[in-house]
């Protein structure tokens, strides 16, 4: 009867052991879900900034791209300063042709 109330404490003691155990990995198992959610979120996080680099990488390269099929600043300056000549030759032209029309019609 002693030897069964033995193993009957033994196996008590072994079974809250146990449960401590169990209680334990329990808790440890939380708390690498927990991080595991937590890095998981970082990871989402630093896709969706890759992504937007990448889109913004993008964009700056079709960017460059159209910066490149413009002409240079000298260019336009350049063509601007044709167009004003230009203009003024016209306005010029429309004067001396009202001047021609003055004098024919005297």
């Amino acid at each position: 009867n002693k030897d069964l109330e033995k193993n009957c404490s033994d196996l008590t003691t072994e079974r809250l052991s146990l449960l401590a155990q169990t209680e334990a990995l329990q808790t440890e198992c939380v708390k690498k879900m927990y991080d595991n959610d937590k890095l998981t979120e970082k990871v989402e996080q630093k896709e969706c900034h890759v992504a937007t680099l990448k889109e913004s990488l993008l964009l700056r390269g079709k960017e460059l791209h159209l910066l490149h099929r413009q002409p240079n600043s000298a260019g336009v300056n350049k063509q601007i300063n044709e167009y004003r000549e230009l203009e003024m030759l016209r306005v010029d032209n429309i004067r001396l042709l009202h001047d021609n029309r003055a004098l024919t019609a005297s």
